[in-house]
């Protein structure tokens, strides 16, 4: 395997900036200001107001009907900068489990407006029946429908393991062939799915890779002895053959 992309985030250089409320009617604003990078990347959400540039009074559309934002952070993403097809995309990073913390490191396609343009969700992590877990998603789309591949790991599967997990960085890899997409942490396989049993194009196209912070998965608020939020990238690397 050869090094095709490798990222320390010396510079955003390779990198795009989601602006405003987004997806998923969440809490947070996104903005550039809540990152910092050098030798690594943070990605911050903190309790602040701030006033939605998008803002509309007489719009349905929940990104425009909302005047203030009582969280910010910070998404971004490789889209017309770095795509890629098969291989191997490794991601050292430290998440937060806090109460309304969603981390997450994913791949969509550019050609298509989700969800056709496939969904994979190499780690996201919020809370599941209360509990704080850590997912492995494939989504495509067949026929109008969505499909999805869901492993949910509670993160007491983890801490069993090492009790000052949540407080190290791990290894989150996506290994992408032809006929077969498998999702690791720390090397120990979590989510698999064989692309050849699919009846489409699903994963076989390029994706590119984005990385954010969300706030208020379902509603959940964070507690404000756990503000800010901090998701630390050590790294993130693209091998292929």
């Amino acid at each position: 395997m050869k090094l095709v992309f490798e990222e320390y985030f010396e510079t955003l250089k390779n990198w795009n900036f989601e602006e405003g409320f987004v997806r998923n009617q969440e809490l947070q604003y996104y903005t550039k200001r809540n990152v910092e990078y050098g030798r690594g990347l943070k990605i911050c959400a903190r309790k602040e107001q701030v006033r939605n540039e998008q803002y509309d009074s007489s719009s349905q559309l929940w990104t425009r009907s909302r005047e203030y934002a009582e969280y910010t952070s910070s998404s971004i993403n490789t889209k017309g900068k770095f795509e890629f097809q098969y291989g191997a995309l490794e991601v050292k990073a430290k998440i937060p489990v806090a109460d309304g913390a969603w981390p997450a490191i994913w791949l969509m396609g550019s050609e298509q407006e989700w969800p056709f343009c496939d969904e994979v969700d190499v780690m996201e992590q919020y809370l599941c029946e209360d509990k704080p877990t850590v997912l492995a998603n494939f989504m495509w789309s067949s026929r109008g429908e969505q499909n999805w591949s869901t492993k949910q790991i509670a993160l007491e599967y983890f801490r069993a393991k090492n009790p000052d997990w949540q407080n190290n960085f791990h290894v989150w890899k996506l290994d992408w062939q032809e006929d077969e997409m498998s999702i690791y942490v720390d090397e120990e396989l979590i989510n698999q799915i064989n692309i050849a049993n699919i009846p489409s194009d699903a994963f076989r196209k390029k994706y590119y890779i984005l990385l954010n912070l969300a706030v208020g998965k379902d509603g959940v608020k964070p507690k404000k002895a756990d503000l800010p939020l901090v998701y630390e990238i050590e790294y993130v690397k693209v091998y292929q053959a």
